[in-house]
C-alpha cells in the first residue's frame, strides 16, 4: 500500500527547487519534474516514499545513491545535482530532467527493436557500465525500466542509466543474509544463489538479457 503524500505544486523544496508536477512513480519513490527559482531550468525530484523510509535499508540506499552517482563522470548515466531533506523528513535527490522514456515502455508501445537500434542502445548502456564499474559500483537492477532513451534533437536515441537505489560498491556489502534485490527476469544466476556475490559480471549478464 502506498503511504506518502504528494507534494503539491508550487512548494519550493530547500528554497531552491519548484514542484511542477508528477511525472513517474518507483517502487521506493516519486519523481516530481521541478524549476530551479533562481535559474529557471528544470531538473527531476526523487523524493522517497513514506512506506520505503520505513525500511532502514531503503532509507540507506536512497542516501547512497546520492553520493555514488554524483561522483560519475559518464554522460550515459543520470546526471545528480543535490540532494536533502523534505521537513517531514524524506529525503530527495535532485536529478537531470530527462526527456523520452524509458526502454519498457518504448518496448511496450513498439515491441522488438529493429538489431541496429537495440545494439546502439545496448552500447550506450554498456559505456554508462564501464563508468559504474571503474567507480568501484555494481548497479544490480539494470532492467528496461532503469535504461532511459533520450530523445535528440537530430531524432537519434541515446541511453543513460537510472535508478541507484539497489548499487553497490564492489568492496563493502551491506546487504543481509538472504536478502535479494533485483528484478528476477534480468538477473545473474550467481545473484540469484547469493546477492552478496554479484560483480561487475553480473551487470554484463543484465545488458545481455536485455539485449535478448
Amino acid at each position: 500500500e502506498r503511504v506518502t503524500d504528494e507534494l503539491p505544486p508550487g512548494l519550493v523544496v530547500a528554497d531552491t527547487y519548484r514542484v511542477c508536477e508528477l511525472i513517474g512513480a518507483g517502487g521506493m519513490a516519486d519523481v516530481y519534474e521541478a524549476e530551479h527559482v533562481r535559474l529557471g531550468n528544470r531538473v527531476a525530484l526523487k523524493v522517497l516514499r513514506a512506506n520505503a523510509r520505513a525500511d532502514s535499508k531503503g532509507f540507506d540506499r536512497f542516501h547512497h545513491e546520492a553520493r555514488r552517482v554524483a561522483a560519475l563522470s559518464s554522460e550515459h548515466v543520470v546526471k545528480v545535482f543535490d540532494c536533502g531533506e523534505l521537513p517531514n523528513g524524506m529525503p530527495f535527490l535532485v536529478m537531470e530532467r530527462l526527456w523520452g522514456e524509458d526502454l519498457r515502455s518504448l518496448l511496450t508501445r513498439e515491441g522488438p527493436l529493429p538489431v541496429r537500434r537495440a545494439v546502439e542502445l545496448a552500447i550506450g548502456a554498456c559505456r554508462g557500465l564501464a563508468a559504474v564499474h571503474a567507480a568501484g559500483l555494481v548497479h544490480r537492477d539494470l532492467k528496461p525500466a532503469n535504461l532511459f532513451v533520450v530523445r535528440r534533437f537530430d531524432r537519434t536515441d541515446f541511453c543513460k542509466i537510472l535508478d541507484f537505489g539497489v548499487a553497490k560498491t564492489l568492496v563493502n556489502d551491506t546487504t543481509a543474509n538472504g536478502a535479494l534485490l533485483g528484478t528476477i527476469r534480468y538477473m545473474a544466476p550467481e545473484q540469484l544463489e547469493n546477492p552478496s556475490s554479484a560483480r561487475a559480471a553480473a551487470d554484463v549478464y543484465a545488458v545481455g538479457a536485455i539485449l535478448y
